[in-house]
């Protein structure tokens, strides 16, 4: 109950960021993955109608369907990851995996790139075993993981014509693996996550603490030696810092340049530019013209507001 400026009672709903409401989306979400599977999926327009192919017949596109299950609710989420063009790569019969289609000559169940490649690369950029990725999708099933938005490459065209930035939610850190086996993070934290029992610490090819050490202290040095950055460069700079502005952590808020490059060094975990990027968002110059406000005083950015 609070009381208004003409001095009458009223209802007012809580701004306790930890009881918001939620968009559905997994941006910030602590997760279980309960189901992985290889599908064979077909994109329907917005009027619920099926794609085709031009001789008629429904896309069959492959990818993994995952469901998830939010912590802290009693909500669940399919999320499906596309995984290169239809005619490659089918499901195994049991769909834990991915076979050559007939007659088609692949070498991987991956496609490079593809949005399953990029769920699967941060998983193993946040610790899963490396001896585990045999084929079978399923023995991420049981996974508990904090989730983060991806961007996806989108035109300058497209984003000029007022496309909505496309995401693809992927995985920042691995809270514990199946069986209940903690990461090493994880067991810094003590009795944070209740479900998390004591267990053998999977070891990580680097701590997060570290890697981010040496990144920044890599970047520093890349800094001296940098050469004008590409459009292409630039602009996925741009989408990576526009994501962390509206991300529920930052929305409305001003953030720091040493904060915003620990935030983008996370969300590019897979980008091969990853180190530019980061150098980039650190360089003041980079957000002269950017289309968000930047504060030379206090070296901070926010977002433009109407």
């Amino acid at each position: 109950m609070a009381i208004n400026k003409t001095g009458k009672s009223e209802s007012m709903l809580s701004n306790n960021p930890d009881k918001a409401d939620k968009t559905g989306f997994l941006h910030g979400a602590r997760v279980i993955f309960k189901k992985v599977r290889a599908i064979l999926y077909n994109y329907a327009n917005k009027d619920g109608v099926a794609a085709t192919n031009d001789d008629g017949s429904e896309v069959q596109a492959p990818g993994l369907m995952v469901t998830y299950s939010i912590k802290g609710t009693d909500a669940t989420q399919d999320q499906f990851y596309a995984n290169g063009p239809s005619g490659q790569r089918v499901p195994t019969a049991n769909g834990h995996g991915f076979k050559a289609a007939p007659g088609a000559k692949v070498g991987s169940s991956l496609v490079e790139g593809s949005n399953a490649y990029l769920l699967c690369a941060s998983l193993k950029g946040a610790g899963f075993p490396a001896e585990q990725f045999t084929g079978d999708y399923s023995v991420f099933e049981g996974v508990v993981a904090d989730m983060i938005a991806q961007p996806l490459g989108q035109s300058k065209r497209a984003l000029a014509e007022g496309a909505q930035r496309r995401t693809i939610p992927v995985v920042a850190n691995i809270v514990s693996m199946p069986g209940g086996e903690t990461t090493e993070d994880e067991a810094e934290e003590g009795d944070e996550e209740e479900e998390a029992p004591a267990a053998k610490p999977v070891k990580k090819a680097k701590p997060a603490p570290v890697e981010e050490e040496e990144e920044e202290e890599e970047v520093e040095e890349e800094e001296e030696e940098a050469e004008e950055p590409s459009d292409a460069l630039t602009e996925t700079a741009q989408e990576y810092v526009a994501t962390v502005l509206d991300s529920k952590k930052y929305r409305g808020k001003s953030l720091d340049l040493d904060t915003l490059a620990k935030e983008v060094l996370i969300l590019s975990r897979t980008d091969k530019d990853r180190k530019k990027i980061v150098a980039l968002v650190q360089d003041p110059a980079f957000h002269a013209d950017a289309p968000w406000t930047y504060s030379k005083k206090s070296k901070t950015i926010s977002a433009d507001t109407e």
